[in-house]
């Protein structure tokens, strides 16, 4: 297609991360791991926490210590692919472009100690920093710049459903069947902005995030871990604000 009708590319990469001896802290995540391994109490997170505090004492039953160390993550595998696709052509004495960034992970895998083995925690919720995540992200930034130096942007934000692996619904609660909410749903969330550009001096823009006001998706989890604020998720690319108006006044100077 001539250049002087439209401008288009598209790229496709294919990624494989694979990161071996890596340093991090779990904080309380060391308690689940532990308490809610199978082999109880033999996993090597319980060697971290310490007895209970015995009979009358002051605080019994508390744990008497708690110990949050560097570890050497063993090995952390990560791969997808990252499609990226432009367009561009002049319309109405302007220019419009649209550009559409989307990745799918194929997996997202973690191996906390050596031996233990990997999990793989791609379209999961996951914990903070325990590389769990959706399977599809993607972005969508349309623009047209006017002949003026006013550009109109429209954003899109898509973060793919996402579900604990980690328990199944009709869990049995004192022989009462409980269904637990466990699935984050796919989340979209929409921006808009006006930007004026006056050359040689500066840039104007006005715009508003989370036009709908998406909120994060819910879920609900009984107590079993699950990090929360409130009933959304307390992880992930959501927006955790609302709808939001904004203003950015940019002044341009020229070097000496």
């Amino acid at each position: 297609m001539p250049r002087r009708i439209a401008d288009f590319s598209l790229a496709v990469d294919y990624w494989n991360i694979d990161v071996k001896d890596e340093v991090g802290v779990l904080g309380n995540l060391i308690l689940s791991f532990c308490y809610q391994a199978t082999d109880f109490p033999n996993n090597p997170y319980c060697a971290l926490i310490g007895s209970r505090l015995p009979a009358g004492n002051t605080h019994q039953g508390e744990i008497s210590s708690f110990q949050n160390p560097y570890l050497n993550i063993a090995q952390q595998q990560t791969s997808g692919i990252d499609f990226d696709a432009r367009y561009a052509t002049p319309l109405l004495g302007g220019r419009f472009s649209t550009q559409l960034q989307a990745t799918r992970n194929l997996h997202q895998k973690l191996e906390n100690f050596a031996g233990q083995g990997l999990t793989d925690y791609n379209g999961s919720l996951g914990y903070p920093g325990q590389g769990a995540g959706p399977k599809w992200v993607a972005t969508l930034d349309t623009r047209f710049k006017t002949a003026n130096n006013i550009t109109f942007r429209w954003g899109v934000k898509y973060v793919g459903s996402a579900n604990s692996q980690r328990f199944d619904p009709g869990t049995i609660v004192n022989g009462i069947p409980v269904v637990y909410d466990l699935k984050a749903e796919a989340y979209w969330e929409h921006g808009l902005s006006v930007q004026w550009l006056w050359p040689n001096v500066g840039q104007v823009t006005l715009g508003m995030n989370n036009i709908f006001n998406e909120k994060p998706p819910t879920i609900s989890d009984n107590n079993t871990g699950i990090p929360r604020l409130g009933n959304f998720f307390a992880n992930g690319p959501y927006d955790y604000r609302g709808r939001s108006l904004f203003i950015n006044v940019t002044r341009s100077f020229k070097p000496f």
